[in-house]
């Protein structure tokens, strides 16, 4: 009787092991290699089954080493062990990464939506205004880096793009300092805008930036400019046709 019990407590742990093999294809992704441990765990227990079988028909005659059986019922509780101490270790790190992925997926939303704030806030730093039909002003103010003046640029070239503007007013009045590299920029964008058939006018040069720039040996020559918006504005009107008169 106990040779029915060891052998039957040992095909069931057998089975029982097989059945949690296959269910870890779905907690680790690895099919084949946990269906070929499946497999194997459910022949070794059809190999135990059949000396239990043969042992029940034989009503006890069949020869069975007790203490081989016993040990093979250990193995087999062991093995279940096994199986069953894998699951949770892959579904742990399955939620791992889940959780990981999820961080990513926050922190890409989280930069676009910084990109996207950042990108509005250099377009409301850059507002060009359409002062009168055909003249349209940009007022600058605070420091000028590589990313605000192409944005400087970029907001002039779109706007001649949609709406063609024959002078664009640059004001530099309200900007900090200006160095070779701001002087060299607005230069571009003039010549930009030119390509494009509008004419780029400076305003609001002040005393000091005029010697920074003659200190810096910057050739202004090409561009027309203007100590104030005022007399700016009253040229580019004049250009387009309106007169305006200045008490």
């Amino acid at each position: 009787m106990l040779v029915i019990l060891v052998l039957s407590i040992s095909v069931l742990l057998q089975f029982t092991a097989a059945f949690y093999a296959l269910r870890l294809v779905k907690v680790t992704s690895k099919t084949y290699s946990w269906i070929l441990i499946s497999t194997a765990l459910f022949l070794m227990g059809v190999r135990r089954l059949i000396p239990l079988y043969d042992y029940i028909l034989t009503s006890g005659g069949y020869p069975i080493d007790l203490t081989n059986e016993l040990i093979g019922l250990v193995l087999s509780f062991l093995m279940l062990l096994g199986v069953m101490g894998i699951g949770p270790i892959f579904a742990e790190r399955k939620q791992a990464e889940l959780k990981l992925e999820d961080q990513s997926q926050q922190l890409t939303l989280q930069m676009k939506e910084l990109e996207e704030r950042d990108e509005m806030i250099r377009k409301l730093s850059t507002p060009l205004v359409e002062v009168w039909d055909g003249v349209v002003m940009l007022p600058l103010m605070g420091f000028l880096d590589t990313a605000r003046l192409d944005q400087v640029t970029n907001s002039i070239l779109e706007h001649l793009a949609t709406a063609r503007a024959e002078i664009v007013v640059i004001d530099v009045s309200g900007i900090a300092t200006v160095d070779t590299s701001t002087a060299n920029y607005l230069l571009r964008t003039v010549q930009a805008t030119r390509l494009m058939g509008s004419e780029t006018i400076l305003t609001g040069i002040r005393p000091d930036v005029a010697m920074t720039l003659e200190t810096l040996g910057v050739d202004m020559s090409s561009v027309k400019t203007y100590g104030t918006l005022r007399e700016g504005l009253k040229y580019a009107f004049a250009k387009t046709g309106f007169k305006v008169t200045i008490g």
